[in-house]
């Protein structure tokens, strides 16, 4: 299995890669620094569903990312990583809105397990 991870901050990629191959440690974690990487990627294929950060510090934003991919992948599984509550924003464009926040509350308390159920281990079994 393969996840692709979006993120122009490195510390939110290793945490979602730790998470992630920590619980499921077959699955290969590609990582991207911008919403141009996360489409090229995409578009490669391949991918058990794909984590984007709404904002980046360069061009295209994480929700215009989701657009293009929706144009030639409508049902790839897309989470929406923010600290601002974007969960209409994200059911628009038909992704699953993750909090930033809430992310970082679970990862400090020690509840990776919690994070990786919650929201990633229904497509890596």
């Amino acid at each position: 299995m393969k996840v692709l991870w979006g993120d122009d901050d490195p510390s939110w990629t290793a945490k979602g890669k730790e998470i992630i191959q920590k619980y499921s440690p077959e699955t290969q974690v590609d990582i991207v620094s911008s919403g141009d990487a996360l489409v090229e990627f995409a578009k490669q294929g391949g991918y058990t569903f794909i984590v984007t950060d709404q904002q980046y510090a360069f061009r295209k934003s994480g929700i215009e990312a989701i657009r293009e991919i929706r144009e030639f992948d409508p049902k790839m599984p897309i989470y929406l990583l923010s600290p601002t509550p974007l969960e209409t924003a994200a059911k628009a464009e038909g992704a699953i809105f993750i909090s930033k926040n809430e992310f970082i509350e679970q990862f400090q308390a020690k509840n990776e397990e919690g994070v990786y159920k919650k929201y990633f281990a229904e497509y890596l079994r």
